[in-house]
């Protein structure tokens, strides 16, 4: 902590003030990959892992530390059908503009995936795998009901990939 303190300060003598960007700043990167650590240490022989697809801070994350623990699951990228940027980069062989529709999910999804993000993206993500707003709905409702877990729309969709009966992971 002490060191990560030092390096902000640093940062923000020289400046009235700094931004920390939330998806594409290195620490916050590393700081996703402890749930990475996590899951390895509860379940270390894991073959995939889905994970919600905003900007791709806490995919890159989780994967850097899989990949840092000497792990190589299968890293699966899941997006709501109203905003499918990182799918549409991968079909593209880069970062394209795509519309964002209307969605009661809005913790996950943008118009394009950030440049800065993509190398790593391209590179860790192996599959994305798209959920509509219905398999969404139904998997939070199941989540509640089954589990009483409730749970964010975005956190849904990684439960409503997962169940896809085209789910390859």
């Amino acid at each position: 902590f002490t060191d990560w303190w030092d390096i902000m300060m640093k940062r923000s003598a020289s400046v009235e003030g700094f931004f920390i960007h939330p998806v594409a700043e290195l620490e916050v990167i590393i700081g996703n990959g402890v749930m990475g650590l996590e899951i390895a240490s509860q379940f270390p022989d894991v073959d995939v892992i889905v994970v919600p697809f905003g900007g791709g801070g806490m995919v890159s994350g989780i994967a850097l530390a899989m990949k840092a623990l000497g792990k190589s699951p299968s890293i699966v990228a899941c997006e709501i059908e109203s905003s499918t940027p990182l799918s549409a980069a991968k079909s593209n062989g880069s970062p394209v503009l795509v519309e964002r529709g209307d969605s009661w999910i809005d913790g996950i999804g943008s118009t394009s995936v950030l440049t800065e993000m993509w190398p790593l993206l391209d590179v860790l993500v192996d599959e994305v795998v798209i959920v509509s707003h219905a398999e969404a709905a139904c998997a939070l409702r199941s989540l509640s009901d089954k589990v009483n877990l409730v749970v964010e729309g975005a956190g849904a969709v990684a439960l409503a990939a997962a169940l896809k009966p085209t789910f390859s992971g």
